[in-house]
């Protein structure tokens, strides 16, 4: 489940959120609550989430996701185990655009693999890395070639 805490971080959302994870999951052994830009949970939705997030039941897991974790209250903050994520480099980009066209049993040279972590969207993460993969995978042979990669990204070629 999803939850936007910009426009459900009240009290009276926080304590729904609450009561859900009392009900037993139907399809999988664990439910997830995906707690958006938490850092807008109010303060009294945090103290009605508090004792949820202390004390959650087995097959519940929170994740909050905020772009300002000093924003949180503390009380809440502090039963949190924190990652901090941060975009990937080019190199590693790269890296994953060539181990996953060797899983789809394809070759791709370096320069290929940089070109496309050079040129993919950001903005679109994984999910657009991916697709362009499987995109480029799709129309190519066992090599991938520049031509290729430069139709797919509409890389203008400069030869």
């Amino acid at each position: 489940m999803e939850v936007d805490a910009a426009s459900h971080g009240g009290k009276d959302e926080m304590v729904e959120i609450s009561k859900k994870t009392l009900l037993s999951g139907l399809i999988s052994k664990k439910r997830v609550f995906v707690i958006d830009e938490a850092h807008a949970i109010t303060s009294s939705g945090g103290q009605a989430f508090l004792k949820t997030l202390e004390e959650p039941k087995e097959d519940v897991i929170f994740i909050l996701c905020t772009t300002d974790p000093e924003k949180l209250l503390i009380t809440n903050r502090s039963r949190c185990l924190e990652f901090t994520l941060r975009y990937p480099n080019t190199d590693e980009i790269s890296d994953f655009v060539v181990a996953t066209f060797k899983k789809l049993e394809k070759n791709i040279s370096k320069n290929l693999a940089l070109l496309i972590a050079s040129n993919i969207e950001r903005g679109l993460g994984v999910r657009g890395l991916v697709n362009t993969i499987s995109i480029i995978s799709s129309i190519s042979e066992n090599e991938i070639i520049e031509e290729t990669v430069n139709l797919v990204m509409k890389i203008e070629d400069n030869k």
